[in-house]
């Protein structure tokens, strides 16, 4: 059976709760930076002095009277208004979201374990000596602007090369044929690795000499 790096990207429902959360704590002081950093303009503060005017007419009052710190006042607070008003509707929005983007994002990493599940390997030659390519392990290659896609890594039997194909036989063109690995300090391709996966995708291998004992981590 093939190994998969990586996964399973289903999680427990408080992992997805916990990523809303926050997402809608960082929308939420969003909101609350850029009302804090609203500029007033020449003809927010005249619709202002225009309405301290009407108030001070009606209490019988001079306009002439207003000053520009209580026009500014109530620009201020009139900003202030906007911004509440603004976060009390998004936390709205986002309460009633919550279900919803939860169970797609539940549904949607399902699908990515059965997609990775079931996932098998196509046929593939090595480019140089023209004999087969043993896959060694497979994980998910995660592209927003594409579907999602299983990638596998292959190993020539004669040892020529290392590449990355996707489940439909295409080469990973972002990817580039290496060398099976050899110790650095003794030339030795006695070599054992182990596999991770960094949580932004990225595959390294542990490789340790069974010669001289040298230890080196590659980025693949």
């Amino acid at each position: 059976m093939i190994e998969i790096i990586g996964g399973p990207e289903l999680r427990n429902r408080s992992y997805y709760e916990n990523l809303y959360n926050d997402i809608c704590q960082k929308e939420l002081e969003r909101i609350k930076q850029v009302t804090d950093q609203l500029s007033i303009s020449d003809e927010e503060l005249k619709v202002a002095r225009k309405s301290l005017s009407k108030i001070y007419t009606e209490q019988g009052k001079k306009d002439t009277d207003i000053t520009y710190s209580e026009v500014l006042n109530l620009c201020q607070f009139t900003n202030f208004l906007t911004g509440l008003v603004w976060k009390q509707c998004t936390q709205k929005e986002q309460k009633e979201n919550k279900e919803i983007r939860i169970k797609e994002w539940m549904e949607r990493d399902k699908k990515r374990d059965m997609l990775i599940q079931k996932a098998r390997p196509p046929k593939v030659n090595c480019s140089t000596c023209g004999e087969r390519s043993i896959p060694k392990f497979k994980h998910l290659h995660l592209d927003l602007k594409k579907p999602d896609r299983v990638i596998f890594f292959y190993e020539c039997i004669n040892k020529c090369y290392r590449a990355f194909y996707f489940d439909n036989g295409e080469f990973y063109k972002d990817s580039k044929s290496v060398k099976p690995f050899k110790c650095s300090k003794c030339n030795s391709f006695k070599v054992d690795e182990k596999k991770t996966k960094a949580h932004d995708g990225t595959i390294y291998f542990i490789k340790e000499c069974l010669e001289c004992g040298e230890i080196e981590t590659v980025k693949i």
